[in-house]
This record gives C-alpha cells, sequence and structure tokens, in this order.
C-alpha cells in the first residue's frame, strides 16, 4: 500500500485538500514560527500540483510536480528550478537529499539514487514495488517496498538491505533518516489509519499529533528535531514539529492550510501548502525558531 510513485503523490494531494482549514493550535507549547517564507511552483505549462519533499543544509529542495504524470523537481538555494526525470520513465519523483547532494526517489515502480550525474536502480531485492524515500549524510537510505498488497520498510546501508515493519501494522512507510539513524515514517493499522513512528535502536516508538487521526512525520534533523503533517478526518489539519519531547503548530501565514515534509540542521522547513483553489503549492521557510 501506498509503496508506488502514483499513491505516494496522491497522498500529498489529499493532504493538501485536508489542510484547508486554520490548525488547531496547542495552548500549553508555542507555535514553531519562521521568518520567511518563499511559496513556489514549478511553472511547466500544465502543471497542477507541486509538492516539497527533502531540503538540505544548502536549501536545495527536491520533490514532485504533476502534468499528466508525475515529474521531479530540484530547487537551488538562489531559487532556480530544474526538472527532472529518470530517462526513459513514465514518471518520478525525488523524495530525499543529502548535504552532499545525493537524491533518492521512485520511478514507475522502482527506487533509485541519483549521484553524480547518474542513476542507480536499489530495488529491495524481489519486490515488484520499492521506493527510496530518504536519505542522511552517511549515504544510508530508507524506503518501502512491497511483494503483495502491503509495503514494509527497509534500510540500505553499506549495500546491504534490512527490514523492517511496525508490530501490528499492515503497512510501514519510512520517510526520512538522520546521521544517527533514527528512522521516521509513518504505518498504517488495521483500520488503514496513519500513524507516526519513530524507530531508535530497533525500538518503536510511536508519534502522534493530540487530536489527530492521521499522523504523517516526513523529516528529522541530527538533533532529533521531527517534522510532519497531521489531519483529524474532519477537515481540520496542519502542520507540527516534535521537539524534545512536545509538539508545535506550523502555520504558514496567508495560505488556507499546509505542512512541512522536511527539515534541515538549521530547522528551516520545506513541503506542501493548499492555495485558494486547494492545489498543492510548495514553500521554503527559513529563520525558524
Amino acid at each position: 500500500m501506498f509503496s508506488n510513485l502514483r499513491d505516494r503523490f496522491v497522498g500529498f494531494v489529499v493532504m493538501a485538500f485536508s489542510l484547508l482549514f486554520p490548525a488547531v493550535m496547542l495552548a500549553q507549547n508555542p507555535p514553531y514560527t519562521c521568518r520567511h517564507y518563499s511559496l513556489f511552483a514549478v511553472t511547466e505549462p500544465g502543471t497542477i500540483q507541486t509538492a516539497g519533499s527533502g531540503i538540505n543544509d544548502s536549501d536545495t529542495i527536491v520533490g514532485t510536480f504533476y502534468i499528466s504524470n508525475y515529474n521531479g523537481f530540484i530547487r537551488d538555494a538562489s531559487g532556480g528550478i530544474q526538472t527532472y526525470n529518470v530517462p526513459g520513465s513514465a514518471g518520478t519523483s525525488l523524495n530525499g537529499i543529502n548535504n552532499s547532494g545525493v537524491i533518492v526517489g521512485s520511478y514507475d515502480s522502482h527506487a533509485f539514487k541519483h549521484e553524480n550525474g547518474t542513476d542507480t536502480t536499489i530495488d529491495y531485492p524481489g519486490a515488484p514495488f520499492s521506493s527510496a524515500n530518504g536519505i542522511n549524510s552517511l549515504g544510508d537510505i530508507v524506503g518501502d517496498a512491497s511483494t503483495g498488497s502491503f509495503a514494509f520498510g527497509f534500510r540500505l546501508s553499506g549495500g546491504q538491505y534490512t527490514t523492517f515493519q511496525v508490530p501490528g501494522a499492515v503497512s510501514t512507510i519510512p520517510t526520512a533518516i538522520n546521521d544517527s539513524g533514527i528512522i521516521v515514517g509513518r504505518y498504517f493499522n488495521s483500520n488503514f489509519v496513519a500513524q507516526g513512528f519513530v524507530l531508535t535502536n530497533g525500538q518503536f516508538t510511536t508519534l502522534n499529533y493530540p487530536g489527530a487521526t492521521n499522523t504523517s512525520p516526513g523529516g528529522i534533523h541530527n538533533a532529533g528535531v521531527i517534522s510532519g503533517t497531521w489531519s483529524n478526518g474532519q477537515g481540520g489539519g496542519g502542520g507540527f514539529i516534535y521537539q524534545n519531547g512536545h509538539f508545535r503548530t506550523v502555520h504558514i501565514p496567508q495560505t488556507k492550510g499546509g505542512g512541512p515534509t522536511s527539515i534541515n540542521t538549521a530547522g528551516d522547513l520545506t513541503g506542501f501548502l493548499a492555495d485558494k483553489n486547494g492545489l498543492a503549492e510548495s514553500f521554503l521557510a527559513t529563520g525558524c525558531r
């Protein structure tokens, strides 16, 4: 479930529509505020959705946009955007980028790594569907794969794959890994409700935003701060930061809603928001605290 490119991008779009109302503020914790927001979208003719999914310490952002298929984009720190698709693919999603500029993602039903201009397929062995979702500065990669209807998580480190599944979950989708090897992501329970998780030294911890029906952690930086999105199934939702055991809300000014999918060491964010038409656009938020 959600292990192929189309389902992953549709997940962004569904979340964008669920965020059309202001986020519920947590009174006990101050919101996570940023001094500067830059909104952007891919301007290729016919583009209707843009979603940032990864950011590194240079504020280079990768993500996916949709025209009649799924396409990758790279936004540099100066704001320049270039599109990228794996040659010959029907669709490409760029999901994560590390500080060396190595990008991971998926094309068609395959996981891949883009490094020094070369694409390398890194499917989990024997799985018909694989996606690479996050990469740290050491080159360790996390992703998900499926051999049937449901997905499991994998980690690729030093050329070796290890798999994991949240106990009791029907699908596990890791989204990011930091340099300490802490992994975050979401899993689906037997009711197909998304719950957040943190995997540390082989131990799973559930991470759910208070009052949320669905929680989707998307990023984690080296100090352990987590970014993500939530929704309550009643038209409410927003973004969050989880820091030192506490949730903090993230609200993007002058938008109908949105949330961060990735965070870098400085605390800068990227993600997506719902514009006035309910379509997804991307953002870069800097000067955050």
